[in-house]
């Protein structure tokens, strides 16, 4: 009998994994990918700031950053520039753009799953140096997007990501 028991118990164990385990699996790569986007956020406003420094009350400006100059600054970490394209790529498998915005400057990222979308918005740590972040289902809706202050609740988070491929703008400065 303790046998039997033990067999039914293995088989729902091991159909309960069979079922959520892709799930739990997606969930927690999901997480990490948005703790390595905040990393890179992180590290690359601080670049930015030292770089526009001394540049005055507008000091990032009006325009895109070229990913060419970006790469040249060393704004990011090597895994997310690839100098032999110009091409800046965040954790998630899209890209990145950064442009001045006068005092501030957008970053935006594309191609984010709404789990990543989720994790990314509400990972964001006080202090971070992001006022905050507006999410659109592709980069040319990001203009429209209300901005929404860090930091930014689940829900929140959950409703903003609404889609299954996200583009947000975070706002810096």
């Amino acid at each position: 009998m303790k046998d039997l028991l033990a067999f039914i118990i293995v088989v729902i164990l091991s159909v309960a994994g069979a079922f959520f385990g892709p799930k739990i699996y997606a969930s927690l790569a999901a997480g990490s990918r948005a703790n390595t986007m905040i990393e890179q956020l992180t590290t690359g406003r601080s670049t930015l700031v030292a770089r526009f420094a001394n540049m005055g009350i507008a000091r990032f400006g009006t325009g895109a950053y070229t990913a060419a100059n970006v790469i040249a600054w060393r704004v990011l970490p090597d895994e997310a520039m690839d100098a032999s394209s110009s091409a800046l790529g965040n954790p998630f498998g899209g890209t990145y753009a950064i442009s001045g915005a006068g005092r501030n400057f957008h970053w935006d990222a594309d191609t984010i799953p709404q789990d990543g979308c989720i994790a990314t918005l509400t990972g964001f740590p006080p202090g971070s140096g992001y006022t905050g972040a507006g999410v659109a289902t592709s980069v040319s809706g990001l203009g429209a997007a209300t901005v929404n202050a860090f930091p930014i609740s689940p829900n929140t988070a959950a409703n903003v990501c609404s889609s299954g491929n996200n583009a947000i703008r975070f706002v810096g400065g």
